[in-house]
């Protein structure tokens, strides 16, 4: 029997003339199969939460700076230290204690610097280098995505940055951002 979606009502009328005649207590057939073809019109005609969504996203690409970007991929970041790093590579550096008791705050550096400089012993401190790098944390495809992030989520993160990285030759990313964008488009406009 074809889906009732795709039955004209005189097909659905038509059946219920050759039908036995419904109980008392039950609706008859033809009168679920015009509920259920009404129901499915109301489905296809109603949008989706994540529809809408899908819409705005495209939207904001469609509209976003890209930072002189050719179709971008927003990441937000987190700066990490990696430390252990020998003084000949790295300008960077801070005074640790041996004994795992913590980093020299800036009065307590200076004065080590200044014995270190004239030769004398530092005790239990050590001069430690270290490189700051930009760690991936997430990807989104726009700049408010990476905010909206931020905003529920960067209590969990050290300092912070969006970083606009460019999708050259990633063509799965690109269809989809594609995708996205067209779906923002408004019919007739």
């Amino acid at each position: 029997m074809p889906h009732p979606e795709m039955m004209s009502e005189e097909a659905i009328a038509r059946m219920g003339r050759s039908a036995k005649p419904p109980a008392q207590d039950y609706p008859s057939s033809v009168d679920v199969m015009r509920g259920q073809a009404q129901f499915l019109r109301q489905c296809a005609d109603a949008e989706l939460p994540q529809q809408r969504r899908m819409r705005e996203i495209g939207h904001l690409i469609a509209t976003q700076d890209n930072r002189i970007t050719d179709q971008p991929m927003f990441i937000v970041q987190q700066k990490q230290c990696i430390y252990g790093v020998d003084e000949g590579y790295t300008d960077l550096y801070h005074w640790c204690h041996k004994d795992g008791e913590g980093i020299a705050d800036a009065v307590l550096a200076a004065r080590l610097e200044e014995k270190e400089g004239a030769g004398r012993s530092t005790g239990k401190w050590e001069k430690i280098g270290y490189v700051e790098i930009w760690e991936f944390v997430t990807a989104c495809f726009t700049e408010q995505g990476c905010i909206d992030y931020l905003r529920r989520n960067g209590h969990n993160l050290k300092e912070t940055r969006i970083y606009a990285e460019g999708s050259f030759r990633n063509e799965e990313f690109r269809a989809v951002r594609e995708f996205l964008m067209r779906l923002a488009e408004v019919p007739g406009a």
